[in-house]
């Protein structure tokens, strides 16, 4: 929003000459009515301007007594989940206030040109109301910007929709040939710890059958997983990933007779 101080100036100075002629009016009229002078006109003119004083030190005191109370906390709550509604960027560790803040955002040539015009809104409010001559407001919404931007900083980073926000889970990316390596290297595990001689298992005790099953089931989910597109895999590798299963579940039955 462009804002030209001189015309700015001349609206507030015309504002002013024609808010006067209302007073003038009534000093006049008063003094007609009274049949006085001078001393009638500007004594009505003079307490015309203590009783709006009178009023804006009552509006005021007022405002500003809901603002502490109550209008603070749920302004500046309001501005904070604008600013995590709209994912606005995290405010660094040392601003002038708020109109840096968004300036910064408006100026940054890298950040989305989307991002550029909801700062540049915020700013043109913030300046649209010290035009329009609110000028308590003004200082009350930029203290309020001020809490709410402390509260968004102290905020934990937003988890993007469809991230996958697990954290016992981790994905690895292999070439195919490395994956089949360690599928190779997992089925030989295998049948060694189900072995029932000691021959090769040495110190290592035979696995429990359900321990065993575990393994068995997790190698074959691990070999599918391996496989790109299980749609498109060769007809081969197919038919060698099958007979894998197959016998590795052979030498859980024959390695454990008693449990079937």
């Amino acid at each position: 929003m462009t804002v030209i101080k001189s015309k700015v100036e001349r609206s507030y100075w015309k504002n002013v000459a024609l808010s006067v002629i209302p007073d003038l009016l009534i000093a006049w009229a008063a003094m007609r009515l009274m049949d006085g002078g001078a001393e009638v006109f500007f004594g009505t003119l003079i307490a015309l301007q203590a009783v709006y004083l009178a009023l804006w030190i009552k509006r005021s005191a007022w405002s500003w007594l809901l603002f502490w109370l109550t209008n603070r906390a749920s302004m500046s709550g309001h501005i904070e989940d604008v600013l995590a509604r709209d994912n606005f960027p995290k405010p660094p560790d040392f601003i002038s206030g708020p109109d840096d803040y968004y300036s910064e955002i408006v100026e940054n040539k890298r950040e989305a040109c989307e991002m550029r015009i909801k700062a540049a809104r915020e700013l043109g409010t913030l300046a649209g109301i010290s035009v329009a001559g609110q000028h308590q407001l003004a200082i009350q919404l930029r203290m309020a910007m001020e809490d709410g931007l402390q509260r968004y900083a102290k905020r934990p980073p937003a988890v993007s929709k469809g991230e996958n926000q697990a954290t016992d889970e981790v994905t690895l990316s292999l070439p195919k040939e490395e994956l089949d390596t360690l599928a190779w290297l997992a089925d030989y595990g295998f049948r060694l710890l189900t072995a029932p001689s000691e021959t090769y298992r040495r110190s290592i005790d035979q696995l429990s059958y359900r321990q065993a099953a575990a393994f068995a089931s997790l190698i074959d989910k691990f070999e599918r997983k391996s496989v790109p597109d299980l749609l498109l895999e060769d007809e081969d590798e197919k038919e060698r990933r099958f007979a894998s299963q197959e016998n590795r579940y052979h030498t859980l039955w024959s390695c454990y007779p008693n449990e079937r």
